[in-house]
C-alpha cells in the first residue's frame, strides 16, 4: 500500500540556532531520564554544507497516512539530544532544496533507559554504536529541537 504524505502536516523549525552552552555540554554527559530512550542524531562531514532536515513520521488520521514533524535543521558537526517513551518511532532525513523530499527514512524500537545514536549524511540515516556516537557528539555542537515527548 501506498504511503501518503500530505504537504500541510510538514510541522517544525522555521529557524536554525545553536543551544545554550550549558545544554550543549549537559547533552554531552549522556544523562538518562528514567522511563525513557535517549536519542542522539548527528551530522557528519559531507560534500553538502548546507542543511539537512532531522524528521520523525507518526501516525495521522488515515491507517496509511504519515504526519512528518520536522525536529531540526542538521549541519556538519551538529547534532539533536531528545527522549522518546518506549515504542517505534520513523526517523527521517528531508532535503530542504529538494522540496522537503524524504531521501531516508528509518523505523527505530526503542528501550527506556538507553542510549541510542544515529549518524546522518548525504547518503542516509545509520545506527551507530555508542563509542562512535559519543565521540561524534563530543566533537559536535547541540542545536535545538522541536521534539517533546
Amino acid at each position: 500500500m501506498p504511503l501518503l504524505v500530505s504537504p500541510l502536516l510538514f510541522l517544525g523549525c522555521s529557524s536554525w540556532r545553536f543551544a545554550s552552552e550549558q545544554n550543549d555540554a549537559l547533552a554531552k554527559q549522556f544523562a538518562l531520564i528514567p522511563g525513557k530512550a535517549s536519542l542522539y542524531v548527528y551530522r557528519t562531514d559531507s560534500t553538502n554544507t548546507g542543511p539537512l532536515t532531522l524528521a520523525m513520521g507518526e501516525r495521522h488520521h488515515l491507517p496509511n497516512e504519515i504526519k512528518v514533524k520536522r525536529l531540526c535543521w542538521l549541519y556538519p558537526d551538529t547534532f539533536l539530544n531528545f527522549e522518546v517513551l518506549e515504542g517505534t518511532y520513523q526517523l527521517m532525513a528531508l532535503n530542504e532544496q529538494g522540496g522537503r523530499i524524504i531521501f531516508a527514512e528509518m523505523l527505530i524500537g526503542v528501550r527506556p533507559d538507553e542510549l541510542y545514536f544515529f549518524k546522518m549524511n548525504d547518503r542516509g540515516l545509520f545506527r551507530v554504536m555508542e563509542p562512535e556516537g559519543k565521540l561524534a557528539v563530543e566533537r559536535g555542537r547541540l542545536v535545538k529541537g522541536q521534539y517533546h515527548e
